[in-house]
């Protein structure tokens, strides 16, 4: 899976949300400490990073595609030769 643009809009609106109740608690004047204020970002950021930690690229290709691709570049070979043997035979 790949980190496609739905995933990084995700990704920015909820880093967004994170900073619209960061800053309505600064406005409405709660009182934070800076232990519970560093606890809100690191829970608040966790989502978000395990998001871009799972979907950070393509897995790697199974035996089966591997293979399928080997018998097909070895298919279009073969074509290409019969066709060229056509040719000077015609």
């Amino acid at each position: 899976m790949s980190l496609n643009r739905f995933h990084l809009t995700v990704v920015t609106i909820w880093f967004a949300a994170l900073l619209a109740v960061l800053g309505l608690r600064i406005v409405m004047d709660v009182p934070t400490s800076i232990v519970e204020g560093m606890g809100l970002i690191l829970l608040g950021c966790a989502p978000a990073l395990i998001l871009v930690s799972v979907f950070r690229g393509a897995p790697p290709q199974t035996i089966a595609q591997v293979l399928y691709d080997a018998e097909q570049d070895a298919n279009a070979g073969r074509d290409a030769l019969t066709r060229l043997h056509d040719r000077k035979e015609a």
